[in-house]
């Protein structure tokens, strides 16, 4: 399992947690779908909304956010809106 992003944005996109808050890179692309070539599972715990939107949209194989919680819950900018979330099952 590999997770792209933590508390900061980097080549492969944005972080939930950064100020750009953008979507993957061309390179973040390839990445993506290179881990599930490689069997890996992708995490997007952290990464921005338009990541998970995108890579939700782009996968070929099931995405997980591991360890995040729910806006809706406990609204927290380390948590995701629950919409986001429901585009992941």
């Amino acid at each position: 399992m590999m997770s792209p992003h933590h508390f900061f944005y980097n080549y492969l996109g944005g972080s939930l947690h950064g100020k750009s808050r953008s979507g993957l890179t061309i390179f973040g692309h390839l990445a993506l779908a290179e881990m599930q070539k490689l069997n890996i599972i992708v995490d997007l715990s952290h990464s921005s909304e338009q990541v998970v939107r995108e890579g939700v949209s782009v996968s070929k194989k099931p995405i997980v956010i591991s360890h995040i919680s729910f806006n809706g819950h406990c609204p927290s900018p380390r948590n995701i809106r629950d919409q986001s979330m429901q585009e992941i099952v």
